[in-house]
């Protein structure tokens, strides 16, 4: 990773954003997360420990470069028996897999979002993702980018099995497979 340059949005608004490299923390990054259980709850929870760099040229878009490691010790969701729970090996196994990464392949314009393919890797198994960004901009200036997507759990073994009930059946997931997925990047700081 390269030293901590800060990111070169247009100036005053006029012409193409270009970012960095920006070395990303747990001060201008974030991860939160969202997953349905008992299918009428919503448990939500975050990463406070993020590390990485980005590079996005708004001219040259496939240029884009991401990289964001989330330390699973961060993991908070308001409930310590929950996220000592999942720490567990039967979740994200944090004793023999410390982090989570998410590495952007390829980025394209679509419309006002960048759709930014990558992959995902956790407990040693990668899948891809697709993630669609947004900027938020202040006076004009981009100040924040966030990112969202959905991702499975079952190609990352992350989550127990459903016992004695059918795959099939729905009422077999106490823990909805689908988690939504946002990532936040300060621009600013």
């Amino acid at each position: 990773m390269s030293s901590g340059a800060h990111p070169v949005p247009h100036a005053l608004g006029t012409g193409p954003v270009r970012i960095g490299p920006l070395r990303l923390s747990s001060a201008n990054a974030s991860v939160r997360f969202e997953v349905r259980f008992l299918r009428f709850f919503t448990v939500r929870g975050w990463f406070t420990e993020v590390e990485g760099e980005l590079t996005f040229d708004e001219e040259r878009p496939a240029a884009t470069s991401l990289l964001a490691r989330v330390s699973i010790q961060s993991v908070q969701t308001g409930n310590r028996l929950r996220d000592a729970h999942l720490r567990s090996s039967r979740w994200f196994d944090m004793k023999t897999h410390s982090h989570i990464e998410l590495r952007a392949q390829r980025a394209e314009r679509a419309g006002k979002e960048l759709s930014v393919l990558g992959a995902v890797t956790i407990k040693g198994n990668e899948a891809p993702f697709l993630m669609r960004c947004t900027t938020r901009s202040d006076a004009g200036v981009p100040v924040e980018m966030i990112g969202r997507f959905r991702m499975p759990r079952a190609p990352y073994g992350v989550g127990p099995p459903p016992v004695g009930v059918a795959p099939w059946d729905p009422r077999a997931y106490l823990v909805d497979d689908g988690v939504n997925v946002e990532l936040r990047l300060r621009l600013d700081q």
